[in-house]
């Protein structure tokens, strides 16, 4: 199994929100329902700016106080080492409670050089760490 460790910075490209259509007696104010949908560009990875992807996802507002289903994927570009030289798509997907300030979420699946990975990514604000592991 190939381990590999990517550190990517982000910028935010865009972001939109959906509230949660109203309800009808009694209207609940917690908005549980409302969508957010992203896209980010990935301005380094692994302290190499030259090395750029994207990242977009959109999350669900699933719990009180402020817990969202997320689900995103990275594209991102060959690195040069061992197997990723191509590049591809990961996947991810987790519960986020935006209270906090870091985050860790499943890495589940991917496609071409990271064709079924697994692993985690713990988000702390625009960083993000990506631990993948691939057959």
């Amino acid at each position: 199994m190939a381990k590999l460790v990517l550190k990517l910075k982000i910028a935010s490209v865009g972001n939109r929100d959906f509230p949660a259509p109203p309800l009808t007696p009694p209207n609940n104010p917690n908005n549980i329902g409302s969508l957010n949908v992203f896209t980010d560009d990935i301005t380094e990875i692994n302290d190499d700016t030259s090395l750029r992807g994207e990242h977009s996802g959109f999350c669900f507002h699933v719990r009180q106080p402020d817990f969202w289903l997320c689900q995103a994927v990275y594209t991102l570009p060959g690195i040069r080492k061992r197997r990723f030289r191509h590049g591809g798509q990961i996947q991810a997907r987790g519960r986020l409670d935006f209270s906090k300030s870091v985050h860790t979420v499943a890495i589940t699946g991917g496609t071409d050089d990271y064709r079924r990975a697994t692993g985690h990514v713990k988000i702390d604000g625009n960083n993000f760490r990506l631990t993948i592991y691939t057959p």
